[in-house]
């Protein structure tokens, strides 16, 4: 797609590109989007009079990982859903830094040309709302790809929904899953969303328009070897390896997690998963020979996800500027009033301590003249 507009400024069409990408992306095909974008755009001077479709071959977009839903603009830091990464020298860092963060579940991020990255669990749609974001050239705000992180699963429907369908693009239904503590995947029937629990062969039917989305894990499990454990929670039938992975990663019975796995992949029988609360790897776990199957469990860095700390977000999570300037001032206080308090003891302690001692020798030099006394008597 190129834009053709008139008085071009750079700076302002390409805050008016990349606003019109980001609203095409999610409008319904209904809607007639040139005429949307002739209402809805203008900056100043600088008016769309053209546009041209120039799409080859649906090349895969650079931003295949990102998509930058709001130039000349970053997030605001006072937010308390945004948080401030430090040493962030480029925007893959930062990328990283919302990505990979295990204690914000990370949606946007800001990056400016001088390094400042800035991290929130808001949603696209909210880098729209002012009170969330600062004007600032220098700066652009993205969104992570979500739909990178899950599994389509074309064709299926869960038979229960979690939540209740409500309007929104495909993109849009990736993001608010990922956002929700109470979404483990979810399903999509031409542009109605809505949210389910763990995938299942058997929790799901048939449906020509509907596809379910999970999320996809199974980079970070790992083969054991060729025993699989004997006791397991729960098994199920007809699941590819992602899908298993999927389902150990989001199980939870009553407290009771999935800690292994055993894969069984299809072949004149059907594939099984089964799920194992016990670790191969454990002196006291019953374990048989695998032949055809094998145990998988989570690698190391993914081991006690839940409890590992951020190296850069965890530091400033969930302190904005105004707070992070409360706490230096309360250290400050208390250094101060701990250096002039100090003083003031010690000379009171020292003063307790001459004022015995010079009572103990009074004592002792009273008992001498006593003594003295009696000895002339």
């Amino acid at each position: 797609m190129s834009y053709r507009f008139s008085q071009l400024n750079r700076s302002s069409l390409d805050c008016v590109v990349q606003k019109w990408e980001y609203f095409t992306r999610n409008l319904e095909p209904k809607f007639d989007q040139k005429l949307f974008f002739n209402l809805f755009f203008q900056v100043g001077n600088h008016k769309l009079i053209d546009v041209i479709d120039k799409t080859k071959n649906q090349v895969t977009s650079r931003n295949s990982y990102i998509n930058t839903i709001k130039v000349c603009a970053k997030l605001n830091s006072n937010d308390q859903n945004t948080v401030t990464v430090p040493a962030v020298k480029t925007l893959a860092d930062c990328y990283r830094s919302c990505h990979d963060s295990e204690q914000l579940k990370c949606n946007t991020f800001s990056f400016c040309s001088n390094g400042d990255c800035r991290v929130s669990s808001l949603l696209s749609e909210d880098s729209h709302n002012d009170s969330h974001v600062e004007q600032d050239k220098s700066c652009s705000i993205h969104a992570l790809n979500v739909l990178n992180d899950y599994s389509k699963v074309p064709h299926r429907k869960f038979k229960t929904q979690t939540s209740v369908a409500v309007e929104k693009s495909l993109y849009s239904c990736a993001e608010s899953c990922h956002a929700s503590p109470e979404c483990f995947s979810f399903q999509w029937c031409d542009y109605q969303c809505s949210y389910g629990g763990v995938y299942t062969d058997a929790a799901t039917k048939y449906d020509g328009e509907c596809s379910v989305f999970l999320p996809k894990v199974s980079e970070k499990y790992q083969k054991t070897g060729n025993k699989i454990v004997s006791d397991v929670l729960h098994t199920e039938m007809n699941l590819n390896f992602e899908q298993c992975a999927s389902l150990c990663h989001g199980w939870s019975d009553g407290g009771t997690g999935c800690k292994s796995f055993n894969y069984c992949p299809k072949s004149l029988k059907e594939s099984s998963c089964s799920l194992a609360q016990f670790s191969v790897k454990s002196s006291n776990t019953k374990t048989t020979e695998g032949g055809d199957c094998s145990n998988y469990e989570l690698k190391g860095e993914f081991n006690g996800k839940n409890s590992k700390e951020s190296s850069s977000t965890e530091v400033m999570k969930g302190t904005s500027g105004s707070g992070a300037f409360g706490i230096i001032m309360l250290f400050l206080f208390v250094g101060a009033l701990l250096g002039f308090a100090a003083p003031f003891g010690y000379t009171k302690v020292k003063q307790v301590l001459n004022a015995s001692e010079t009572n103990e020798n009074f004592n002792w030099t009273r008992q001498l003249d006593e003594q003295g006394t009696d000895e002339k008597f």
